[in-house]
């Protein structure tokens, strides 16, 4: 069955195999990957605001799989298939195989069409750790041994998205339900060992980075940046969960309609149906865990889409519920190909397109792929330039980048270049230090000026700058490129 969730996911994924650019997040993700294999310690010279397992896993998959967006968008599809056996399994266990089968669908189907789902996103690496949690809670009596796990798995997610810290909260709550009637003093242990095996991994990392010297800058990215980035947040817990709402229905109404109509189902029917036993208690868990993360996700107060695919586990479970109201096997099987069949019909539909662009050799033919040829041909390997738009584009090239902010949009965040810089630091500031290494192409935007997202004065001095030291190169797809003069 693993080989099987596996294969979905690909087919699922695979027409979005060669797009370069689906979000730029991925392409910082990758861009900080590769910096780790060039021998720097995350933090250390290029920065993103992340933690660093995820890094780690984006620096395996370049290694595993080559240079290439495809090898990198594989390794997602194996995260996702992995994630989707290890809940079939979790479903299996407690409500059948047919409710099982359609859980890891529709885990699948939810973490590829939410959001930037088909690029390889930190919550798809993520999903791996999510479900080892929920399938250790399947177990009737929690172990030592299943406890540790659990804590290291919660340990590991923690250390790929930040806010997973809320479902280790809302763990740790279900397993002092589970254990207090057992007396204090096996609580106590059980929560020890919950704990120690969640701090182990960032334990190693405090290590790593200690004997490197550079402790200072782990904590200053991982605490000092966040308390930063929470500081600049202006919203209100209310303006939160109506973003977080604004998102939700965008899902709805777009994706994934009936999915979300199964879970609401399902969650019904979970208190309605199972009168108690192992099914009930189970489904309490899954419903307190699905409560954290969404917390987690509202914390976040952000817009963002791909946020909700925290969620995609806890949905799949409870969305496959009411498939156990069919009597007959048949009708279970019918039902859920029908079910699963109508959210992929969007991406069913995009294979001829996939296909008549591989037979005409034209899979690889998007902008950002274009304006890295036309660079290659210039040879930038190894020299700096700045890239304003599709800064994948440094990874396929070979080319330096020339400041610490990876993301394009972080050098006008005020808090990231202050954070950065020290007070009293601007984007224009971190500007001046980029043009101070003399980029050989700058690569920009057609609509670079019309950005609001960009302050007035980074604008002016970028124009001052190309047009004194610079002058137009090409212009692919609306992207312009600016070589600078001798």
């Amino acid at each position: 069955m693993l080989l099987f969730f596996i294969c979905v996911a690909i087919l699922v994924r695979f027409p979005f195999f060669f797009k370069a650019v689906i979000d730029w997040d991925e392409s910082t993700y990758i861009l900080t990957g590769q910096d780790i294999l060039n021998g720097h310690l995350p933090y250390t010279h290029l920065f993103i605001a992340k933690p660093p397992l995820g890094l780690l896993g984006y620096s395996l998959f370049i290694l595993l799989f080559g240079k290439s967006v495809i090898g990198i968008r594989i390794a997602g599809a194996l995260c996702v298939g992995a994630a989707s056996y290890i809940l079939y399994r979790s479903v299996r266990r407690i409500y059948g195989k047919i409710p099982g089968i359609l859980s890891g669908a529709f885990l699948i189907i939810l973490s590829s069409t939410m959001g930037s789902g088909m690029a390889t996103m930190m919550e798809h690496l993520a999903l791996v750790p999510i479900c080892i949690v929920i399938f250790l809670f399947t177990r009737q009596d929690l172990t030592v041994k299943d406890i540790f796990l659990m804590g290291l798995a919660i340990g590991a997610m923690s250390l790929i998205r930040r806010n997973m810290i809320y479902m280790g909260a809302a763990s740790g709550g279900v397993l002092v339900y589970l254990n207090y009637r057992y007396g204090i003093k096996r609580l106590c242990r059980m929560l020890l060992v919950f704990i120690a095996g969640g701090m182990l991994l960032p334990a190693l990392f405090v290590l790593i980075y200690a004997v490197n010297g550079t402790l200072d800058t782990f904590y200053r990215a991982l605490i000092t940046f966040a308390v930063s980035f929470v500081t600049a947040q202006e919203n209100t817990y209310t303006q939160k969960l109506a973003m977080f709402k604004d998102v939700l229905k965008k899902d709805m109404l777009t994706h994934n309609l009936i999915i979300w109509e199964l879970f609401v189902a399902g969650v019904v029917s979970a208190f309605t149906y199972f009168r108690g036993g192992r099914q009930k208690i189970y489904s309490s868990i899954m419903l307190i865990l699905t409560a954290g993360v969404a917390a987690s996700c509202i914390e976040m107060g952000r817009k963002f889409p791909h946020y909700l695919i925290h969620l995609a586990p806890f949905i799949g479970v409870f969305a496959a519920l009411p498939i156990v109201f069919l009597k007959r096997m048949r009708y279970k099987i019918i039902a859920g190909a029908f079910i699963i069949l109508i959210p992929l019909v969007p991406v069913l539909k995009k294979y001829p397109a996939v296909f008549d662009s591989l037979i005409k050799n034209e899979a690889f033919n998007d902008t950002a792929y274009k304006v890295a040829d036309y660079l290659k041909r210039r040879n930038v390997r190894d020299q700096y330039i700045y890239v304003l738009h599709y800064h994948i584009i440094y990874w396929l090239t070979g080319a330096k980048v020339p400041s610490v902010f990876v993301h394009p949009q972080d050098i006008y965040k005020d808090y990231c270049v202050r954070f950065h810089l020290g007070e009293g630091a601007t984007s224009s500031t971190a500007l001046l230090r980029i043009l101070d290494k003399q980029p050989r192409f700058i690569v920009m935007s057609k609509l670079f000026w019309l950005q609001k997202s960009v302050p007035v004065p980074f604008k002016k001095l970028m124009l001052n700058e190309l047009k004194k030291r610079y002058a137009l190169a090409n212009e692919i797809d609306g992207i312009l490129i600016f070589e600078r003069l001798l």
